[in-house]
């Protein structure tokens, strides 16, 4: 029964249960949703919606005559939610079970650029129907940490001279020019290699696709560099807090905490923070001739780290 096409779809085609090529696929109810959107996201049949018959009358009621037709369905219904048949499916659960896997298991790896854009295009685009459920107790707010945590962007950094683009998580990429003049990040590590920005393009695409936009499109309320934002790309010298006790017994570098900082006399902390690109900064400055190209760089990190100090404050770094 597994591998027999039986089952039917929205889209009135014919499926088994499982799916050896997808075996993560998920079957479900019709929903309110924009299926179209959907089956155009995720055309190697991720997700497969059942034919309109079986919809829930929560969705949109139907008369039906016949009191057997009925009663077939409602028994059917019943074996469809034992073999797991999702009852409630909507955008959030997409995101949930269906785009973030992708980033987890590496899955991603084997998609194109504007595929990747999709994906991330879906997020940003009901990111405000995600904070509504949680807002209303539907969703748990660890959805947001989750996605923070396991996609990817677009990024770029230089090597050896050559511009390299990579995907990379949120927390390890600056904001380019591209994003805003009051974006200096560039110009701060200008000369410095293996530093991350933001890839432009989401921006060119999102022209692209503006020109052609279509009517009914949903609307999106957060723009690329506010969804960004939200997803903590720096504005400012990366800093990473160590999330693990760790023993500094006879490490010259913190040779400034007092005994009396230990616990149990063992000599460890947590919670160190470090920004080793402020350390790479200050070693390219160190080899610069140009007084005033020191001051100028010394003048943007300064700025930027008070600019952003509440920033920093918020995420209990220091």
């Amino acid at each position: 029964m597994e591998k027999t096409k039986f089952i039917l779809t929205d889209d009135d085609k014919l499926v088994s249960l499982k799916n050896s090529v997808t075996p993560d696929r998920l079957i479900c109810y019709p929903e309110r949703i924009d299926l179209s959107e959907v089956h155009q996201l995720f055309a190697e049949g991720e997700i497969v919606f059942l034919n309109r018959f079986f919809q829930e009358s929560s969705i949109t009621r139907w008369k039906e005559e016949n009191a057997e037709t009925e009663e077939k369905r409602r028994r059917v219904k019943e074996w469809f939610d034992n073999i797991g048949v999702k009852r409630y499916f909507k955008q959030t659960h997409i995101i949930k079970e269906v785009i973030l896997p992708k980033f987890t298991t590496g899955k991603y790896k084997e998609y194109d650029d504007l595929r990747l854009y999709k994906l991330i295009d879906y997020i940003r685009t009901y990111w405000s129907t995600i904070e509504s459920e949680i807002k209303n107790k539907k969703l748990s707010s660890d959805i947001i940490e989750g996605i923070k945590s396991s996609v990817m962007l677009k990024a770029f950094k230089y090597k050896d001279g050559n511009k390299i683009d990579e995907y990379r998580s949120p927390g390890e990429i600056y904001f380019s020019k591209r994003y805003g003049k009051s974006e200096v990040m560039e110009d701060l590590f200008e000369g410095i290699e293996d530093i991350y920005f933001l890839s432009t393009y989401y921006l060119n695409r999102e022209k692209r696709e503006i020109k052609k936009k279509k009517r009914g499109k949903q609307k999106v309320e957060y723009t690329w560099k506010k969804f960004f934002e939200i997803l903590d790309l720096w504005k400012s010298p990366r800093v990473v807090k160590e999330e693990k006790w760790t023993s500094i017994r006879g490490i010259e570098k913190y040779n400034w905490v007092k005994k009396d900082y230990s616990t149990s006399g063992m000599h460890e902390i947590y919670g160190d923070a470090y920004s080793e690109d402020i350390e790479r900064l200050i070693e390219h400055c160190s080899n610069i001739n140009d007084q005033h190209e020191i001051q100028k760089r010394m003048t943007l990190l300064w700025g930027s780290l008070e600019k952003n100090w509440k920033s920093y404050k918020e995420k209990e770094y220091c």
